[in-house]
């Protein structure tokens, strides 16, 4: 964005303005691309009505579009779908968290969107509601094994690796019906439950 008005305010001392405007164009870098500046997205919007808020046009679309990504994954994998509970069955809410992914130097790798089901708020559930990660210790043990038996390593990132756990019953949720709004296209799974 400064790099932006910098070139400007060149491009208006300057005779030559395409030069100026070619300039400038190889010198910024898409907001929403890998690569770009991320401080003009910190800190994260704490939810959807914060994102709408964003005055900046194109830092609000770069939101929306993690949004839109996370709700199509969960969608194309089958994660849920329109249904009627029983009396009994209640219906949990979800709740989104977002985050700036960074490189190693500091800039942009991805924005990124979770909707989440609000677990501390099930009750009377048998399945496991914790998510088991790796400690640190764990993993320099693993590093450290693998180094003494010459094995490489490797690292894969597995998208919506979560979704993939067994249910034993059915559990129910319910999307915002403001999605439906912004996203008409995922209409039909907000505001009623999945």
């Amino acid at each position: 964005m400064q790099r932006d008005r910098d070139w400007q305010e060149v491009g208006n001392a300057c005779n030559d303005m395409e030069l100026a405007r070619a300039c400038a164009s190889e010198a910024t870098m898409q907001i929403d691309s890998p690569g770009a500046d991320a401080t003009v997205f910190e800190p994260a919007p704490s939810n959807l009505r914060a994102v709408l808020r964003i005055r900046d046009n194109v830092i609000r679309e770069a939101w929306l579009k993690a949004y839109r990504k996370e709700l199509k994954t969960l969608i194309d994998t089958g994660t849920f779908q329109p249904e009627i509970p029983l009396p009994d069955e209640p219906c949990t809410p979800i709740m989104d968290l977002n985050v700036v992914k960074l490189r190693s130097d500091g800039s942009l790798d991805k924005l990124k969107n979770r909707l989440v089901v609000r677990g501390d708020l099930q009750k009377n559930l048998d399945e496991d509601k914790w998510s088991p990660t790796a400690s640190f210790r764990a993993l320099k043990l693993f590093l450290a094994h693998a180094a003494r038996l010459k094995v490489r390593v490797r690292q894969l990132d597995f998208v919506g690796a979560f979704l993939q756990a067994t249910v034993r019953s059915r559990i129910f949720v319910t999307i915002p019906a403001i999605y439906g709004s912004i996203f008409p296209e995922f209409r039909q799974y907000c505001g009623t439950p999945l």
